[in-house]
Formats: C-alpha cells, sequence, structure tokens
C-alpha cells in the first residue's frame, strides 16, 4: 500500500514537471466604477495588470463594443514575466447619450486566462 502511494507521488512530480509554464495576466481591477461625468469631452481610463506568469504573454487584440470607446494601441504586445503594463481607453461622451451606461473590454491573449473582460460603468450627465 505505501509502494502505491510513492509510485503515484512519483508519477505526479514527473507530470508536473512535464506541463509547459504558462503566462497569466493579472489585472488590478477587471471592473470600475466611474460615477458621474459631465458629457462634452473624451475621458481616459486604464486597467493595469501585471503578467504573474513564468512565461511571456503576447496580447492578440483588445476590443470594445460601443462605438463611444477607443482602445489606445498598447505600446508593446509582448509581455515579460513580472513585467507590467495597461490597457488604455477613451470615452468619448459626446457619442452616447446622457444617463446610465455601462460598457465592456475583451483583452485576448496567449495566458492561460485567454480572454478578459474588463467593464466600466457610470451615469453621464
Amino acid at each position: 500500500m505505501r509502494f502505491k502511494s510513492i509510485f503515484v507521488g512519483v508519477l505526479a512530480l514527473i507530470f508536473m514537471s512535464m506541463v509547459p509554464g504558462r503566462g497569466h495576466l493579472k489585472f488590478d481591477e477587471s471592473f470600475r466604477d466611474l460615477g458621474s461625468i459631465k458629457q462634452g469631452g473624451i475621458e481616459t481610463f486604464s486597467f493595469t495588470y501585471t503578467n504573474t506568469g513564468d512565461k511571456k504573454v503576447r496580447i492578440s487584440s483588445v476590443t470594445a463594443l460601443s462605438s463611444s470607446v477607443k482602445i489606445v494601441p498598447i505600446k508593446d504586445s509582448i509581455i515579460d514575466v513580472n513585467a507590467d503594463g495597461e490597457i488604455k481607453i477613451e470615452f468619448d461622451t459626446n457619442k452616447h447619450a446622457k444617463g446610465d451606461f455601462a460598457f465592456g473590454v475583451t483583452v485576448n491573449s496567449n495566458a492561460d486566462n485567454k480572454e478578459v473582460k474588463l467593464k466600466l460603468f457610470g451615469v453621464l450627465e
């Protein structure tokens, strides 16, 4: 019985050593309440992240479905291990009706969390 336990433990260690590492994008926050914003300009916000994995991460795309939101191009889409970065978002308040708003941004990469959804919401006055 003891031999089986040791054998299973050794097999588990061998298997774990064969699994390749991956990057992981850890965002400081995944949603943000912007509160009240006055209509009439462009507001800029950012979401910061760190690659907490053990391999580099490549961000393949950052998209938003709202026409009032523009994603600022990322300076470097390859994120080293333990490196920080940010997703900058421009919200054109002139293109959105007054009242409650909410929109999402999707970050796609080769990290173990391949698709991360970020959310912004608030009230446009």
